[in-house]
C-alpha cells in the first residue's frame, strides 16, 4: 500500500486498494517494472473483467 501511496494521488488510493481502477497494459507493465525495481516482487494477472465478459 506504501508504494500505491507514493505515485498515486490520495484520492486514488481507496479505489486502487480495492481493485476498482482498470490501467492500460503498458501502463500496468511499467508501474510492475517500477515496482520491481524498488524491490517489491509483482507477477500481472489476468484482467478480472475480462473474465466476467465471457
Amino acid at each position: 500500500m506504501l508504494w500505491l501511496q507514493t505515485h498515486f494521488e490520495k484520492s486514488h488510493w481507496e479505489l486502487l486498494a480495492e481493485g476498482l481502477v482498470t490501467v492500460k497494459k503498458s501502463n500496468a507493465f511499467e508501474l510492475i517494472e517500477d515496482a520491481s525495481n524498488a524491490g517489491l516482487n509483482l507477477s500481472p494477472i489476468p484482467a478480472l473483467s475480462s473474465q466476467a465478459n465471457s
